[in-house]
């Protein structure tokens, strides 16, 4: 069989299929792993702190793709460490966090309120700026590109084919995971602009939150002093470079959860059209042709292929019976 498109979801679904015994092979005219908006990602795992863009109905799969990558990174030997997020706000925005605060209540006990000596014993910096806040254990980040490179060479490994060729017709089940690329008349772009910093004097060990009632902002650490700080999320399909009102929203965003930022040298600023359907929910549709999609990944790329991967699997051993 044939997936189509090496980002997050065809390379997590071709690691399924092969787990599961098939024989696989992965197309992408760009490269494997791909070089669209999967690189883009800041790689939070983070089912409970994405509650404000996840309905509660999906935390059952999140949860699980939380955990599929954290064995994948055991097995691999890549970074996901599971530290929790940590979500705080400025005095003056306290009204937000405690909106924020509202949305966790949902699930009882995925979450726990920091005072300001529990918030500096996690992150000391953090306790000198910040009041308290909220600690979500469990949740996980990765480095959206040592993953993806990780599964390639593990495929690569398996003996899966790649090519940089679009698959011929006809060529046994296809499984199309080549986001906006895909064309479906459903879709639509929802851009995101991401900033990379390399900033040594910043010693975040967690993912970070700084809730915000205009430049909401997510800070992962990357390791070697680089972070990914994003992002913006605009109804728009322009596929331009970042403009300057984002960077600057971006930018001063992460000063004002860390000043260390300030003296941060800006790696790159990129932009990029997430895959969404009308609902933002992610879905695995098998069209006339017979071809299954796995689309409208939204802003949960990560998050959410494992237990999309798993629904292929199915499918296909139900309407196949393995290859």
């Amino acid at each position: 069989m044939t997936v189509l498109g090496a980002g997050v979801a065809g390379l997590v679904c071709a690691t399924a299929l092969v787990e599961a015994g098939y024989r696989v092979r992965i197309c992408d005219p760009g490269g494997i792993p791909g070089r669209g908006v999967s690189t883009l990602a800041g790689g939070m795992l983070a089912p409970f702190s994405e509650l404000d863009h996840l309905a509660l109905d999906q935390l059952e799969d999140a949860r699980m793709g939380v955990a599929w990558w954290r064995a994948r990174a055991e097995a691999l030997g890549f970074s996901c460490p599971a530290r929790g997020t940590l979500v705080v706000a400025h005095h003056a925005d306290r009204d937000v966090l405690a909106r924020f605060e509202h949305d966790l209540e949902r699930v009882p006990g995925c979450f726990e309120r920091l005072n300001r000596a529990a918030l500096r014993s996690r992150e000391p910096t953090l306790g000198a700026r910040f009041e308290g806040g909220l600690h979500v254990p469990g949740e996980a980040f990765l480095e959206p590109k040592v993953a993806l490179n990780a599964l390639a060479e593990a495929l690569r490994a398996s003996e899966v084919e790649l090519c940089t060729t679009t698959a011929p017709a006809g060529d046994g089940v296809v499984v199309d995971c080549r986001g906006m690329a895909a064309a479906e008349p459903e879709l639509r772009p929802v851009r995101g602009e991401i900033a990379f910093l390399r900033a040594p004097d910043v010693t975040l060990e967690h993912c970070v939150r700084l809730m915000h009632p205009r430049i909401p902002l997510y800070v992962v650490p990357h390791g070697g002093g680089v972070f990914a700080v994003g992002a913006t999320m605009v109804e728009s399909g322009d596929e331009g470079e970042v403009t300057v009102g984002s960077a600057l929203h971006l930018l001063s965003a992460a000063t004002l959860l860390h000043p260390g930022f300030v003296e941060a040298e800006i790696i790159a600023l990129r932009s990029g059209l997430r895959p969404a359907y009308p609902d933002n929910r992610p879905a695995v549709h098998r069209h006339a042709s017979g071809v299954l999609s796995v689309n409208g990944l939204f802003r949960h790329g990560y998050l959410m292929s494992p237990s999309l991967a798993a629904e292929v699997v199915r499918s296909v051993g139900a309407s196949n019976g393995g290859t």
